[in-house]
């Protein structure tokens, strides 16, 4: 189900939830809800219960967003229970973002490390003179309990629909919270700010370098060129400050093609007419 797709006047993609699939808009408004199946042969009560998984963290994010006067999330005990009990009664465990996928929206980039999952707002990404936030769910490979687990899952399936950054946040910090009242020490949660500058904007995907002369990347805040051809040193250039790199990557976007056909020198030699500066070194020394 790769690929996007239009649905009720919308562009976004078909994703598996609950064994059944929904479709999410790239607006990042809500899920459209559930389609019948092709056969036509979906009992209703089971479309109910695929519905109320879907629905789970819409409702727990209500009920998170009753904050207290110390800045808490007011969330009791009962409601906890209750929310967290209709979905893990029923949940099959299932890893909600695998290792090492990115997902990106409008507002938000996720990417699931072994034991963390990495969230930015990319609302003021990529500007000058302005703050990005961002969290860590970590310690994500040291939870014990089954319970736990699944709920992280669900929050990292869930990801891609947030419709902000804030929405992202109050979640983590709900499920933080909700594991504690598990009785469960982990996982963690950790706000940073980074310049705008460092982070690279919505809609700049990373660009991977491999042809038969050369392999490297570039991301718009740093990249690196390898000759394939000098195995003993590994002639390598990257980045040389942050102009550079954005410099460097609208031009390999721009001359994508005609990078196939360049060896290591031909590289060199075009980012020094187009004045790009890099840094130049021996990978092997």
């Amino acid at each position: 189900m790769a690929g996007k797709y239009e649905f009720k006047g919308k562009t976004g993609i078909w994703r598996r939830v609950a064994n059944h699939n929904v479709f999410f808009p790239d607006d990042g408004s809500g899920p459209l809800g559930i389609p019948k199946p092709k056969d036509g042969k979906q009992k209703k009560k089971e479309m109910q219960k695929a519905k109320k998984k879907v629905d789970f963290f819409n409702r727990l994010h209500r009920a998170l967003k009753k904050e207290d006067v110390n800045g808490g999330y007011g969330m009791s005990l009962t409601e906890t229970n209750r929310y967290l009990g209709e979905v893990l009664d029923s949940m099959v465990l299932e890893e909600g973002l695998a290792v090492g996928q990115t997902i990106e929206t409008p507002v938000l980039r996720v990417h699931r490390y072994s034991g963390s999952i990495s969230v930015t707002d990319l609302t003021n990404a990529g500007k000058r003179g302005k703050m990005v936030d961002d969290f860590t769910l970590y310690d994500l490979d040291w939870i014990e309990d089954p319970s736990v687990k699944g709920i992280v899952e669900k929050f990292a399936s869930q990801l891609g629909t947030m419709k902000s950054y804030r929405s992202a946040l109050v979640m983590a910090k709900g499920l933080v919270a909700a594991a504690r009242r598990m009785g469960s020490s982990r996982p963690n949660i950790e706000e940073h700010k980074q310049k705008g500058v460092r982070v690279r904007p919505v809609g700049s995907p990373e660009i991977v370098i491999n042809t038969s002369y050369i392999v490297g990347y570039a991301d718009g805040q740093r990249f690196s060129v390898k000759d394939k051809g000098d195995p003993m040193n590994e002639p390598t250039i990257m980045q040389r400050g942050k102009q550079s790199a954005s410099q460097f990557y609208k031009w390999i976007r721009k001359n994508d093609k005609r990078v196939n056909s360049m060896n290591f020198s031909d590289i060199r030699n075009a980012l020094n007419k187009e004045k790009i500066d890099y840094h130049y070194y021996c990978a092997m020394d």
